[in-house]
């Protein structure tokens, strides 16, 4: 089951579900994945 990643719209650490800080699950060139630690969303940020 492929993990859905959102379009690269959220250019912050901030959860755009919930506003809680993410944290960084990795980062691929200018690309970094965050997950959130309180409701678990994962958004892609651009550097």
């Amino acid at each position: 089951m492929p993990i859905h990643v959102p379009a690269p719209t959220q250019p912050t650490n901030k959860c755009p579900k919930c506003g809680t800080e993410g944290v960084v699950e990795q980062t691929i060139g200018n690309m970094t994945t965050y997950v959130c630690p309180k409701c678990g969303a994962r958004w892609v940020a651009a550097r």
